[in-house]
């Protein structure tokens, strides 16, 4: 009996049935599908007529699949898609990866159907570079995953990727990771494709946006002057009052540095394709202030569009209002290399998502708009690679406003800072005020300490005079205040207190 067969207690063979695939070849398995009459053709790796040997494992566990890959020139990735037997059932997540495990997009599918390919597409296309190496894979909650056997027994080569061999330059094709979702890592033994599929396109598919029609009259910003010494909310943050707006009529994507957008209204999203190398607030490459912004603003740092090492930006945000006009799987303001004063941001899934290089002082972020049970945070950090990011001195709350939602199934906190794709380093939160919520579990998650991530143990973490709400339960949120500290190399946890001035976490001692 072959040795991956015999050995069912390792776990990295657990994902292999017994009994014996033999390999199914089919004559389209390997084509390019294209979608012709778009203005951009978009392909697939696998046919669409492709089908498994096996549609549904026998398998029940929550598992994530996925597959290695190498574009041939440069390429947009656009979504992704898996196939699925009538007994894989749950909410499936799609997750596209450097070959290294940092995530570059993450997408929910919806409306499915019973069985056959499913797709889901990017809200905004990613760049792969030529010859580099990625990852996509698709999290199965309940299993019964379709594979086929031996499938990259060889390395599998059409005029758009390469899909190599398993255990090609030392790593296996074809991998899961039992539990949640996370970069697949373990090779099946089989060299088992397990079908998951990405979809690619030669340029952007993202529309363009039209510029806004001027009005003869702006609307009038409500927020009022800044009352000294108080901690950022509505009454204090935003277009200062007696700021009088006009239309923006620029470009919806700015690829060049230099722009300064004030005192306008911005009714659509904002990209910025654009970085000068540099990452200070000190050195802008965009500018924007005193603006009512009624959409999100994205400077695609985590793309690499603008180059890998130091990506766009730096973004400048000072004294706007971020309004997010529709619910939508979106932070308001993402990436990173974005530095913010007197800001307040509402009307999202998330305030502001970054994954480094970020400062962000005297504003106001709000959670406060649920999209499909997506996850909630007012601040939410999945991985910042080691770069600075500092909290000083805001207001965070998580509080959707569109419907009931029990025990916290969109909140995760206030600020959410989670191991996913890197650990949580070089990071400080001070002088911010949690707001009790009772749509979340905690008001915080602060990256220290969380075994159910990849990268569980953050390093470098000063969270120092912050100050945390009880609300009716006396715990902020309806579980706790915090949820993961942990005294790990350079993590500081001081004077961090409820409302009534009594210590957070009071077993822990001051260390800094």
């Amino acid at each position: 009996m072959h040795p991956f067969v015999s050995r069912r207690s390792s776990r990295a063979r657990r994902l292999v049935l017994a009994g014996i695939s033999s390999f199914l070849v089919l004559g389209g398995a390997f084509a390019v599908v294209t979608n012709s009459g778009a203005a951009s053709a978009t392909v697939t790796v696998f046919a669409t007529t492709a089908k498994p040997s096996v549609p549904s494992a026998a398998d029940p566990r929550s598992v994530e699949l996925g597959m290695r890959f190498s574009p041939k020139r440069n390429l947009y990735a656009t979504g992704i898609r898996f196939y699925k037997g009538a007994a894989n059932l749950g909410t499936h997540t799609g997750t596209l990866w450097t070959a290294d495990g940092h995530g570059l997009r993450r997408v929910v599918f919806t409306h499915e159907t019973a069985g056959g390919w499913q797709h889901a597409k990017f809200l905004h296309p990613v760049l792969l570079r030529a010859n580099a190496k990625y990852v996509v894979s698709y999290h199965a909650p309940r299993g019964h995953y379709a594979y086929t056997y031996n499938y990259f027994a060889h390395t599998v080569s059409n005029s758009v990727v390469t899909m190599p061999a398993a255990g090609a330059f030392g790593k296996p094709n074809g991998m899961f990771h039992y539990g949640g979702i996370a970069f697949p890592t373990v090779g099946s033994g089989r060299a088992t494709n397990y079908w998951v599929d990405v979809t690619l396109s030669s340029s952007p598919s993202t529309p363009t946006t039209k510029p806004p029609t001027p009005t003869t009259k702006p609307p009038t910003p409500t927020t009022k002057p800044p009352v000294p010494g108080a901690f950022p909310s509505t009454a204090n943050n935003g277009v200062p009052t007696g700021t009088r707006l006009t239309n923006y009529t620029g470009p919806m994507t700015i690829r060049s540095c230099g722009a300064v957008i004030d005192s306008k209204i911005i009714n659509g999203d904002l990209t910025i394709l654009a970085g000068n190398g540099t990452r200070s607030y000190a050195t802008p490459c965009v500018t924007i202030r005193k603006s009512l912004i009624k959409g999100t603003i994205d400077d695609k740092w985590a793309d690499f569009v603008c180059g890998s090492k130091v990506g766009c930006g730096p973004v400048v945000m000072i004294d706007n209002e971020v309004a997010i006009p529709r619910a939508a799987d979106v932070a308001a303001v993402s990436d990173s290399n974005i530095f913010m004063w007197r800001n307040y941001v509402h009307g999202a899934r998330s305030g502001v998502q970054c994954d480094g290089f970020c400062e962000i002082r005297h504003s106001y972020l709000v959670a406060d708009h649920e999209y499909q049970s997506a996850h909630m945070d007012a601040f939410i950090s999945n991985g910042n690679y080691g770069h600075k990011m500092v909290l000083y001195h805001n207001s965070f709350l998580c509080q959707p406003v569109n419907g009931p939602v029990p025990n916290g199934a969109g909140c995760a906190a206030d600020v959410g800072l989670f191991g996913d794709f890197s650990a949580i380093s070089n990071m400080t939160v001070t002088n911010n005020l949690f707001k009790a919520t009772s749509a979340a579990g905690y008001c915080a998650y602060t990256g220290a300490g969380l075994s159910s991530k990849p990268y569980p143990n953050g390093t470098k973490l000063v969270w120092k005079d912050n100050v945390f709400q009880r609300g009716n339960n006396a715990k902020c949120g309806f579980a706790g205040a915090v949820r993961d500290w942990k005294g790990n190399s350079g993590n500081v946890w001081c004077n961090n207190m409820w409302d009534n001035r009594v210590a957070v976490l009071s077993g822990v001692a001051c260390t800094g």
